[in-house]
């Protein structure tokens, strides 16, 4: 029984894997450096609606374990009721939920990488009438343009 659910769990994990190696990104880059960026992007999220779940520090993890890391962090964020409906009708989203946006500096600007809302819209085709995905690429949209015109 331990042999077959090891091996479910590593069926699972591999076809997750392949799902999120298929995705397709949407980035930006900012000449503003790494404080500002992240102020501005969180400021952003949440006038369009979404709560800052979590910020991962990965820079300082990286840095524990004796790697040498600029900054590096990523921001889940999510709007609970429609977070909450995408899941009710498509238990299948969980892996991407919540939303993540990645951002890590690069000497004096910084990079901020999300998955494209379209490739879960491949991945997933029913997702293509859903408010949440409309929502997010409105406000991916508006955040890479707003990142591209700062100075």
């Amino acid at each position: 029984m331990n042999k077959l659910l090891r091996g479910l769990g590593f069926c699972l994990l591999w076809a997750w894997a392949q799902q999120g190696l298929t995705a397709e990104l949407a980035m930006a880059r900012s000449v503003q450096p790494f404080p500002e960026t992240m102020a501005y992007v969180q400021q952003h999220l949440s006038e369009a609606g979404y709560r800052i779940a979590h910020i991962q520090q990965v820079d300082v993890g990286l840095r524990s374990h004796g790697y040498e890391s600029d900054k590096y962090q990523v921001i889940l964020f999510a709007n609970k009721a429609e977070m909450d409906l995408l899941l009710q009708r498509y238990p299948e989203v969980v892996a991407y939920l919540p939303w993540k946006l990645t951002l890590f500096a690069e000497e004096d600007q910084t990079l901020v990488v999300g998955i494209d809302p379209a490739t879960l819209i491949e991945l997933f085709p029913a997702l293509k009438t859903e408010v949440a995905l409309k929502h997010l690429q409105k406000t991916l949209d508006g955040l890479f343009r707003g990142l591209r015109q700062l100075r």
